[in-house]
């Protein structure tokens, strides 16, 4: 499911910015590759950034202990809202 292809896009991204190089990081990066295609997770960074978007949050590259507590309730409504789902409940306007 969707969990799951955040799951492989992070490694993905991990193993993309990792300081390793050789063989084992590229058959790493491949075999990633392969679960991101099998899983349609491609389009997961600018899905996120979108929902982001339209939430208000524009910068990407801040870390969450930078936010402020409603961009952090923000972007966990991004979260919740990167899972389809057929019937969300919030607590909070």
């Amino acid at each position: 499911g969707d969990a799951q292809a955040m799951q492989v896009w992070r490694r993905y991204r991990e193993a993309l910015e990792s300081e390793a190089a050789g063989a084992a990081i590229a058959q790493q990066v491949a075999r990633l590759s392969q679960q991101m295609e099998a899983l349609d997770a491609w389009n997961l960074e600018s899905e996120a950034r979108g929902i982001l978007t339209r939430l208000g949050i524009n910068q990407f590259d801040v870390p969450m202990s930078r936010l402020s507590g409603g961009q952090r309730k923000r972007v966990g409504l991004a979260a919740a809202l990167m899972n389809p789902a057929d019937l969300l409940i919030l607590d909070e306007p």
